[in-house]
């Protein structure tokens, strides 16, 4: 949610350095976005969260950087996301997030190409049963 709210915020055009305690997140930004999209997402954990993240850095025109750093190590940035992560979750109510991505920005399923051989057959055995 942090990165979201960074790149919503950040004007495009200005350099973005993420620093962030959870490889989870930088993975799923970065080394494993393009198995992500050509799967269609499916399976992806917190997919609602991470499509709009993408458009929104995809729309960047300035550099963006994510940097890993320790979790609970005393560094003064992550303390503090953890204590407002803490806040946050105590609210009595959630904070709004925009969560639409840009038709352009948009992926429309999985890659053909990542599909095994036996769900393609699977496809096309049940268009043929339709069309009966």
């Amino acid at each position: 949610m942090a990165v979201l709210l960074l790149a919503q915020h950040t004007p495009l055009t200005s350099e973005l350095t993420i620093y962030t305690d959870s490889q989870y997140v930088i993975n799923s930004l970065t080394k494993n976005l393009r198995k992500n999209e050509d799967s269609g997402w499916v399976g992806v954990s917190n997919k609602e969260l991470l499509l709009p993240t993408v458009a929104w850095l995809r729309s960047r025109t300035a550099k963006t950087c994510f940097i890993k750093v320790k979790g609970h190590s005393g560094d003064i940035g992550n303390d503090g996301a953890d204590r407002a992560a803490g806040e946050g979750a105590e609210k009595p109510s959630a904070t709004l997030l925009n969560l639409l991505v840009p038709g352009p920005l948009k992926t429309h399923g999985m890659r053909l190409s990542t599909v095994t051989h036996l769900v393609y057959k699977g496809i096309i055995s049940m268009h043929e049963q339709k069309e009966r």
